[in-house]
């Protein structure tokens, strides 16, 4: 099985280069938050990035860090996927776990100036650049600056989407031709 795991800052491209490897190379797509969703329609709890944060934060404290990605590994298990690109690790100890699990395993960190990614916000996210970016140091906390650090590959958006695919493919290139 080969996993392309996708980490950085919230709103630096993760989940729009999963969704590019899923229509353009037949990647199935997961993302961390999906399983946490998942856990909070089960407790009839709203949606809301701060309730998945603190799903994850507790999940993480009452079962370990690497915790969420045992979890999806066992769906990916059950569902016999070869090719998936998998979105929002947040600790070493996420990575470490899918890495071992995968037979081919490469980790990308997607990056974007925090000018960037504050245009990209959605409704639901602050309107104040110093508490949108508050979320960093929340992220920092769980492990991701590390993860961002021992990524194997970085693609830099701070452009256009169509930069952002054509980056893409040639590193979704070169991962298949090493």
């Amino acid at each position: 099985m080969k996993i392309i795991g996708l980490t950085g800052t919230h709103r630096s491209g993760k989940d729009t280069v999963a969704k590019y490897l899923k229509e353009k190379h037949g990647y199935k797509t997961l993302t961390f938050s999906d399983f946490l969703k998942k856990r909070l329609r089960k407790k009839d709890i709203k949606i809301t990035k701060m309730n998945l944060s603190k799903e994850g934060d507790k999940l993480r404290e009452d079962k370990g860090r690497g915790a969420l990605a045992e979890e999806i590994y066992k769906e990916i298990k059950r569902n016999n996927w070869e090719k998936i690109a998998l979105s929002g690790f947040m600790s070493p100890e996420e990575v470490k776990y899918i890495e071992e699990k995968a037979e081919k395993f490469s980790l990308i960190n997607v990056t974007a100036k925090p000018s960037e990614r504050f245009k990209r916000r959605s409704e639901s996210e602050p309107d104040d650049l110093e508490e949108f970016l508050g979320r960093d140091k929340r992220d920092e906390k769980k492990g991701v600056k590390e993860v961002m650090e021992e990524a194997d590959y970085e693609i830099k958006n701070n452009s256009t989407k169509q930069k952002l695919y054509e980056k893409t493919n040639q590193l979704i290139n070169k991962i298949n031709n090493d």
